[in-house]
């Protein structure tokens, strides 16, 4: 996913888990909206504890905002927000 020119939104629209991995492929976005319904997980799992790192933080995401629920984030030492 490439964003355009300008501020660019990715909205996650269901409650998810994401890794790191999950954000390889997504450059150009500004902003991340979590789902408002359910929790959202980014960076750990229920199998291991993993941060967001390289891959999140070539997205050019700056600003992120949390849902209605319990979010989740672990971040790496060399995320940038």
């Amino acid at each position: 996913m490439l964003g355009g020119l300008g501020k660019d939104t990715l909205t996650l629209t269901a409650a998810t888990d994401i890794v790191d991995a999950g954000f390889a492929y997504i450059t150009n976005i500004e902003t991340l909206i979590l789902d408002a319904t359910g929790p959202s997980t980014l960076g750990t799992t229920s199998v291991g504890a993993t941060s967001l790192g390289s891959n999140f933080n070539a997205t050019g995401i700056t600003s992120i905002k949390g849902g209605g629920a319990a979010d989740t984030l672990s971040f790496g030492a060399a995320v940038e927000l």
